[in-house]
């Protein structure tokens, strides 16, 4: 065998036996990633507070016993604040972790004996999906008194702008790194450098103001929070992790950058955790909330993988024109440019369609215009600066073909300024309120021979109207028809409700959609001459438009 031949099988043995090593370890973290999301619910309506007693501002004529919230879906006992203040804004009763049932839609609390005056009730719940949700509301006791509600405020939202901005330097410098790894490993390969592009020490420190980054991004969140609920979870209630995704997001998050700091790895390692950190943030946001959160995760993290590429690319040609400036006169040779250009085509293609397939998903392209808000102003936004990166890109690559050199350091650094504004602009709408699709239900259901056309105009939060076509015949007009409403997994049932007939086989019947999800709508018949029949079917419910 020949030195040349032998040298090259050494080598390809060596690549085998690192992939053979790495294997293993990238699916074990593959599937240990997966599992812990795979058991997030999906978000829900936010918690809506739809009935009180005493009511609001009601006037008693003696101390009412007992107070009772009543709300649109249940919610954790052991994550319930309510205080009661007087008049002058002190507290007369406060009650944290309600205690009783785990999840309930009523929370109930016996009170003392209240002197007359006008009392604030301030409560503070966790919806399903994990988003606190606070609010507060008057009655008197025989009669009312000045103050109350004006010198009570809820903190609720206060940490968002926080959250924003702490989101957008951690996601900011998990894109950059992941992309700016990956670029410098396909330049590394193609042999357009030797080198690492940046010195230990940099990458070291960029290391730390990650970690620290994610720490204060999981403590800002928690400002949020109930004050009693890690105690909560401490003594026992684990479960309620699976209802906070961005808890579980930012904790991956975190033991993956702990990861990082393991060195000498093989190369595979440090290639398989910055691809899941640049992931990650694609299981965060408004995922949880759509009706398949699986599918709708698949462009997500396209999205994010393609981000990375592109900012990565972006960055390593800064660092490497500075290097350049300082160190030596290298030009950029051609078989470069065609590469760099080939990887950032590439990467901005899959943004852009990535990008329409999300917004396709979560909310329509018609519904952006038509329910035209902040988020839609934002989006439109993000979509100009992009098609601004790729305009300056084209003058670049243009310029830099027709006179052999790259002479456009100042547009690129305006480029890449660019690129991190569109991040945050990103983490500013997975924090918005979306625009919500006016989907409606038709369809035919059968039960043996008999048939049913239902159509629902709406399939959104609150009261909808539902109409059932039966065919025309006069043997088989149902005498009663009614309709049921569930939720298994959440223990909410509605209904029976009684359909009226409004003409020879048709029906209407108002149904209370209380919050959204998958609702399992059963619809029972009843005849003279035959046996009752059922129907089932499950329909998705969206938000309400004011939610």
């Amino acid at each position: 065998m020949f030195p040349e031949q032998k040298r090259l099988l050494d080598k390809e043995g060596t690549l085998i036996k690192k992939i053979k090593n790495v294997l293993p370890i990238f699916f074990t973290l593959f599937i240990g990633f997966s599992l812990i999301f795979i058991q997030v619910p999906k978000a829900e309506a936010h918690s809506t507070l739809i009935e009180t007693t005493p009511e609001k501002m009601e006037v008693t004529d003696s101390s009412p016993k007992f107070l009772e919230l009543r709300f649109n879906e249940p919610i954790e006992q052991d994550l319930a604040d309510i205080t009661i203040y007087d008049w002058n804004a002190k507290p007369v009763i406060s009650k944290q972790s309600v205690g009783g049932e785990k999840r309930s839609k009523v929370l109930h609390i016996n009170l003392p004996n209240l002197k007359q005056g006008t009392y604030t009730v301030q409560w503070s719940v966790v919806s399903l999906d994990g988003h606190p949700v606070s609010g507060s509301y008057m009655f008197a006791v025989g009669k009312e008194t000045k103050g109350g509600a004006e010198s009570i405020k809820s903190k609720d939202g206060s940490s968002i702008p926080l959250l924003v901005a702490t989101r957008t330097i951690v996601e900011i410098l998990l894109l950059i790194g992941g992309g700016l790894y990956w670029f410098h490993l396909l330049a590394k390969r193609k042999k357009f450098v030797e080198q690492d592009i940046l010195p230990k020490k940099v990458k070291l420190i960029s290391s730390f103001i990650l970690l620290l980054g994610t720490i204060l991004e999981l403590l800002v969140y928690t400002l949020s929070l109930p004050d009693g609920l890690f105690q909560t979870i401490i003594h026992g209630r684990w479960d309620l992790l699976i209802h906070f995704p961005f808890i579980v997001m930012v904790a991956v998050q975190l033991l993956l950058i702990i990861l990082l700091f393991i060195p000498e790895m093989v190369e595979a390692w440090y290639l398989v955790i910055w691809f899941l950190l640049v992931i990650i943030p694609a299981f965060g946001g408004h995922v949880w909330g759509m009706e398949h959160p699986y599918i709708a995760a698949v462009p997500r993290t396209i999205h994010q993988l393609s981000i990375a590429l592109w900012v990565g690319a972006l960055s390593y040609l800064v660092i490497y024109l500075i290097r350049n400036k300082l160190f030596s006169k290298e030009k950029l040779s051609t078989t470069f440019r065609s590469f760099f250009v080939k990887n950032v085509l590439t990467a901005s293609i899959m943004v852009i369609i990535s990008g329409i397939i999300m917004v396709i998903l979560q909310t329509g392209w018609s519904t952006v215009i038509t329910e035209w808000g902040n988020w839609s102003t934002i989006l439109f936004v993000k979509i100009f600066l992009v098609v601004l990166m790729l305009l300056f890109a084209l003058y670049q690559t243009l310029k830099w073909k027709k006179i052999g050199r790259f002479s456009t350091p100042r547009i690129l650094r305006i480029e890449w300024l660019i690129a991190l504004v569109i991040i945050f602009l990103g983490v500013w709408l997975s924090q918005s309120a979306y625009p919500i699709p006016s989907k409606s239900y038709n369809s035919v259901l059968t039960s043996g021979q008999e048939k049913v056309q239902v159509k629902i105009a709406k399939l959104q939060a609150g009261d909808q109207k539902m109409t059932l076509t039966f065919p025309a015949s006069e043997n088989h007009a149902p005498d009663r028809v009614q309709v049921s409403m569930e939720m298994p997994k959440h223990g909410m049932k509605s209904g029976p409700f009684i359909a009226t007939l409004k003409k020879d086989g048709v029906y209407q019947v108002e149904l209370p959609f209380t919050m959204s999800g998958t609702w399992d709508m059963t619809i029972q018949a009843e005849y003279t001459e035959m046996e009752s029949k059922e129907w089932k079917d499950q329909v998705f419910v969206n938000l309400s438009r004011n939610e």
